[in-house]
């Protein structure tokens, strides 16, 4: 399966020799140039690991990686030019999966990349039950932001875990587009706001799942606890 990876990286050089480097390699590389760049791509997109500059424009690396580690559970890897011990540490500290200085060939960063993704595929193999939400087949971590429905690993964006988590400390309840509106933190308090009915369709499609999350007309939708069998 070709391997998705984010590239957080200012440095216009450096990023066009990575993505055609691993495009060439059969992977799907997206690049953004920013950290709010890339905090924006992950609203939508999953990716298997990040690729993650410390020093960009508008913010700092390390910092990112500390709120990616809040609600990405795939690969970081720091590439960065700061290559101080303590900078190593505070990035593993902070989450990093591994930590590279530039300059580094490709080659090496795939490996490393590789070796990684490895490591997280073992490690994904126990399974997690501390904090689980349990309904049927659908299986909700709320440490480890992971979901499995009928034995599969879910991929979701932050923002779908949160709607599908709001649903599930919600179970049995209507929730109307304002209460779900709220709980992604747009606070719009629209109730016509459509953006909300393509959220809960997307969510639907990566569960499999129609009876799970029903709309009920004209005020909303509901969570149900036995449609996950």
């Amino acid at each position: 399966m070709t391997k998705t990876i984010l590239l957080v990286e200012d440095d216009e050089v450096l990023a066009k020799v990575l993505l055609k480097y691993f495009g060439d390699n059969d992977y799907s590389i997206i690049h953004a140039s920013s950290l709010s760049a890339g905090q924006l791509i992950l609203q939508d997109q999953v990716p298997d690991a990040i690729i993650l500059d410390a020093n960009l424009p508008d913010g700092s690396g390390f910092e990112m990686c500390r709120q990616l580690r809040k609600v990405f559970s795939g690969v970081v890897v720091m590439l960065t030019g700061r290559d101080s011990d303590n900078d190593k540490i505070v990035g593993l500290e902070l989450g990093a999966d591994d930590y590279l200085v530039k300059p580094s060939d490709p080659r090496v960063i795939e490996a490393h990349l590789l070796a990684c993704l490895r490591r997280a595929k073992s490690e994904q193999q126990v399974p997690v039950i501390k904090n689980d939400l349990r309904f049927g087949d659908l299986i909700i971590n709320k440490d480890a932001f992971g979901v499995q429905f009928k034995g599969l690993s879910i991929r979701l964006t932050t923002a779908e875990f949160k709607l599908l988590l709001f649903f599930a400390d919600h179970p049995g309840e209507v929730l109307s587009r304002s209460d779900l509106s709220n709980a992604l933190g747009s606070g719009s308090g629209d109730d016509q706001d459509r953006s909300i009915d393509m959220r809960v369709s997307r969510l639907r499609r990566k569960l499999i799942s129609e009876e799970g999350i029903r709309t009920i007309r004209n005020s909303g939708y509901l969570f149900n606890p036995s449609g996950w069998e």
